[in-house]
């Protein structure tokens, strides 16, 4: 039916591709040879708060034809689960109710617009604690399988088609949310993964080369800045990735922040209530500079601008 991958340095240096369909594919020389376009209605209207996710436009989107190949340089439920859906439509078979609550069930987690921030916590002690965060466990296990990178993205593409489908998550990875907790929980305890918050109490910083380890900053402020030091890029490079996100509409303006770092430091984007920097290339810019334009975008009076 289709050929699904991860974008690699082959699809910012190769030719043309007029079949392939890219899949909120923000680097821009990527984006330039997917001869089919791209699936990414967040980022292209970021300061749109009711964009479309991409798995919600897949579900209205041009079903592209046999053959085609479906890329992506984010392997989350978003993407694959767009992926997903055009695999489905493709076969000619209908989005029930059951299935329709599921894709919104990721739209809503994907959108980081979560209502009221909950509060300080205590980080976790051990790896239950972390699944209970955040997605849930049943989101958190399917999470863990679509970013799995011992498995080919078509067989991330057809778990997340079989818990579209049926809300089974496939035997493979049914276990996949609890070693990953692990992981990040062993990280946490051995000092490889750090969480504090700032001065002002409303910004996190998380450092971690875990995925997940970026949702532990809401145990924190309601404001997290990640940095990621060993990123890997399409390319294959690897170096730091920052990326910033907010539970809430009102928790901070990370456009006005992104602006402010996006002077120093072109390409720095996103959705609107997740940034980042540079897709295509580590970035440069330090820690305190990313952690100080995040405070001066908090409101007045919380460390934000009246305050700076």
């Amino acid at each position: 039916m289709y050929d699904f991958a991860i974008a690699d340095k082959g699809d910012r240096t190769g030719p043309y591709q007029p079949k392939t369909l890219g899949i909120e594919v923000t680097d821009a020389e990527i984006a330039r040879r997917c001869g089919l376009g791209v699936i990414d209605p967040q980022h292209g209207a970021a300061s749109e708060p009711d964009a479309e996710t991409a798995i919600e436009a897949a579900c209205s989107a041009t079903v592209p034809p046999a053959g085609s190949r479906l890329i992506t340089i984010r392997a989350d439920l978003d993407a694959i689960g767009a992926m997903a859906v055009l695999a489905h439509r493709h076969a000619s078979l209908l989005i029930d109710a059951e299935m329709g609550e599921r894709i919104a069930r990721i739209a809503l987690l994907d959108k980081f617009d979560l209502g009221e921030w909950p509060g300080a916590r205590p980080l976790p002690r051990t790896p239950d604690d972390i699944q209970t965060d955040g997605a849930g466990v049943e989101l958190a296990a399917m999470a863990a399988a679509v970013s799995d990178r011992t498995v080919s993205t078509a067989e991330r593409v057809t778990a997340m088609r079989t818990w579209l489908r049926s809300g089974t998550v496939p035997a493979s990875h049914a276990h996949a949310a609890q070693q990953q907790a692990a992981r990040l929980m062993r990280s946490l305890k051995l000092g490889a993964t750090r969480v504090e918050a700032d001065a002002t109490d409303r910004v996190a910083i998380v450092v971690s080369i875990e995925p997940g380890a970026l949702r532990l900053g809401y145990r924190l402020a309601p404001v997290v800045v990640a940095l990621n030091p060993a990123h890997r890029f399409a390319d294959g490079a690897r170096g730091r990735k920052f990326t910033l996100a907010r539970w809430a509409e009102g928790d901070a303006d990370l456009d006005s922040a992104v602006g402010n770092l996006a002077s120093d430091e072109s390409g720095w984007g996103g959705q609107r209530g997740i940034k980042g920097s540079p897709q295509d290339r580590p970035s440069q810019l330090d820690l305190s500079k990313v952690v100080a334009a995040v405070r001066s975008s908090l409101p007045e009076g919380i460390g934000g601008r009246s305050a700076a």
